[in-house]
């Protein structure tokens, strides 16, 4: 099987398993998915790279913690081996893990501290106790489904999912500082 067989096994696992919120996904050039599991953020890739014990695997991950305001996180994990969902499953689960890089956006050039910001000041001033509960809790965000220049929606949902794999939230709108869903 070839590597890129292997990516579009490894991607197929994981749009099948109930629970996972994806962010993004490139499976023709960049080969990567990108996606929100049991409450981390997931970096799934094709190694590029010969395999080594730095990169252990034709398919590897990273984990990263999403932090509090939900727009921030920190790596720790590098390039661990990508067998199936156990193999993420088994690092979350041991806990014994430490940070491993300094503070970044969850989403680079899009969702990042400034975001976290500016939610927060739309969320005390307009949000309903349902909302500002989403946010009290652990919850990621996400670019929504528009963003240009007249608006920029940022989904902000539940880091973990209900029973039925629905990741409970709602839409803010950056420009017109309004809850829009």
């Amino acid at each position: 099987m070839t590597r890129e067989e292997k990516f579009a096994r490894a991607l197929e696992i994981i749009k099948n398993t109930r629970g996972i919120y994806i962010l993004e996904e490139q499976d023709k050039i960049f080969h990567y998915v990108s996606f929100i599991y049991r409450g981390y953020r997931i970096y799934v890739q094709m190694n590029k790279e010969a395999i080594d014990e730095n990169h252990p695997g034709e398919v590897i991950f990273d984990i990263f913690k999403i932090l509090p305001d939900g727009c921030q996180q920190t790596q720790i994990t590098y390039f661990e081996n990508f067998e199936d969902m156990s193999s993420i499953d088994a690092i979350i689960d041991d806990k014994k893990f430490e940070c491993k890089s300094d503070v970044r956006p969850l989403m680079a050039g899009v969702i990042s501290k400034i975001t976290a910001e500016k939610l927060l000041k739309v969320i005390d001033k307009n949000g309903s106790i349902r909302e500002q509960g989403i946010w009290a809790s652990p919850h990621f965000c996400a670019v929504g489904g528009t963003w240009n220049g007249d608006h920029k929606i940022v989904d902000v949902l539940r880091a973990y999912p209900e029973e039925d794999g629905y990741f409970d939230g709602f839409q803010v709108d950056l420009m017109t500082e309004n809850i829009c869903g």
